[in-house]
Formats: structure tokens, sequence, C-alpha cells
């Protein structure tokens, strides 16, 4: 289960129906927010889904009348860590007080 923002959509297509539609294309709408029911903000929808946010496409498109509108999806995952030797890159992190007197070519903040 991941929730998912429905970036752009139309007020006219603001509804309980809709919203459900655009979860079960994506293994199952689980439920609204409450600030989306609340229409607390307007900017997105905010939907909990089956899904895992590996398989969920960023865009959908949506048919109302003879109009066809894309909006965006945007996944709320948590970070991860994966491990893999092939592709392992050396990171060199210093604290921002000690970049001024130490900028070494292994740093991301020199």
């Amino acid at each position: 289960q991941v929730w998912i923002r429905v970036v752009g959509l139309l007020l006219h297509l603001w509804s309980q129906k809709v919203f459900r539609e655009i979860g079960n294309l994506y293994g199952g709408w689980i439920r609204t927010e409450v600030e989306t029911e609340l229409r607390n903000h307007l900017k997105w929808v905010r939907l909990k889904v089956q899904a895992d946010g590996e398989s969920i496409l960023s865009t959908v498109e949506l048919t109302y009348g003879d109009l066809t509108f894309k909006v965006q999806i945007w996944v709320e995952t948590l970070a991860r860590v994966i491990s893999d030797e092939r592709r392992r890159i050396p990171i060199n992190i210093q604290r921002s007080e000690d970049v001024s007197s130490q900028k070494g070519e292994d740093s991301l903040l020199g």
C-alpha cells in the first residue's frame, strides 16, 4: 500500500467517484485523505492505493466528455537502501563548518 498524489485534477472532476476510479487503476482504492475530502487544498488529490509504488505510472489520462486530461501522479515512498556492489560509488560527506577549511575532491559539498 502506498499514498499517491494526483496533481492538477480539474475541480469539476473532484469527486469520490473519480478518486476511486483513479485508485482502482493502481491495484485498488483504499481511502481518500481527509484534507482532500474537505477540499482544504486543491493542488492535489491524495489517495491510498494497493500498489507497491514501483509499478505506478507517472501520468494518467482522464476523459471528461469530449476532452482528455493528462494529470501527474506522485508516489509517496520512503527512502530505501539498495545494495548493489557493481554500482557502488564512494561518498565523503563533510559537516558544513568544515567545508570552508577542507574542500576535498571527493566531497559532495565542495
